[in-house]
């Protein structure tokens, strides 16, 4: 009987000493339940496979980290250029309190400077240039920038595209449309799209604007781009059509 307990003491102290989910587990083998120190076995190999499966689950959400880590990369390298933002072309550039010439200035930028794009504002034609005015955050502080002095040009000449320019510049009156046909009014309004990017749906439209060589289709929907002026005039020439 005494050899016994030595010996299983033995035992007892040597899988404490491995401290493994496999010492306890041959020292169960070895004397069963019936084993002086088979409860506490059972314990330490509960603990060591609650500890395991906790390692285990670290370790698969550790894995999903990294493969959502890498998805994440991959689409900002893949996924098309942000568009809400701009960059200064342009030294000591003014920056407006608000889109004219006649306003106060908030601040002045240099070639380079990136600034998030917060308001699209209206086309102006200035000193011959007719570009539109972006509203702007630079560094926590607001202001407005002329389109011109930006990456976001309209054109290198400064003019505006296609037939009827107007829609863009200044609101239109009842004179400018009167005795127009129902497809130069057609015409005239879905320019004003058209300028923006729009990818236009009806073939007529689509073959019209394809044959410009100036027009870029590029956007589903522009209605966001689309300033105040051209929103109005979009409105009185629907009434004549």
């Amino acid at each position: 009987m005494l050899i016994l307990f030595f010996n299983q003491k033995s035992s007892w102290v040597k899988a404490k000493k491995l401290n493994s989910y496999d010492s306890y587990q041959a020292y169960l083998n070895e004397y069963h339940s019936e084993g002086r120190y088979a409860d506490e076995a059972y314990k330490m190999i509960h603990k060591l496979d609650s500890m395991r499966t906790v390692k285990e689950d670290s370790i698969a959400m550790i894995e999903k980290i990294r493969e959502d880590s890498i998805a994440y990369a991959y689409s900002l390298v893949t996924s098309p250029r942000n568009t809400s933002s701009l960059t200064i072309k342009g030294n000591k550039v003014n920056i407006r309190s608000y889109p004219s010439l006649q306003s106060g200035v908030t601040m002045q930028l240099n070639t380079g400077d990136v600034c998030e794009i917060l308001e699209k504002g209206n086309l102006e034609n200035i000193n011959g240039i007719a570009d539109y005015w972006y509203k702007i955050n630079f560094n926590s502080k607001i202001g407005w920038v002329y389109g011109n002095f930006t990456n976001l040009t309209t054109n290198s000449t400064g003019s505006i595209y296609g037939k009827y320019p107007m829609t863009s510049l200044r609101n239109l009156t009842s004179s400018d449309l009167s005795g127009m046909s129902l497809w130069d009014l057609k015409i005239m309004r879905n320019e004003i799209f058209a300028r923006h990017g729009y990818i236009f749906k009806t073939q007529d439209m689509k073959s019209y604007f394809e044959s410009q060589s100036w027009y870029r289709g590029q956007y589903s929907d522009v209605t966001s781009m689309l300033t105040d002026i051209e929103k109005q005039n979009i409105e009185l020439i629907k009434r004549y059509e």
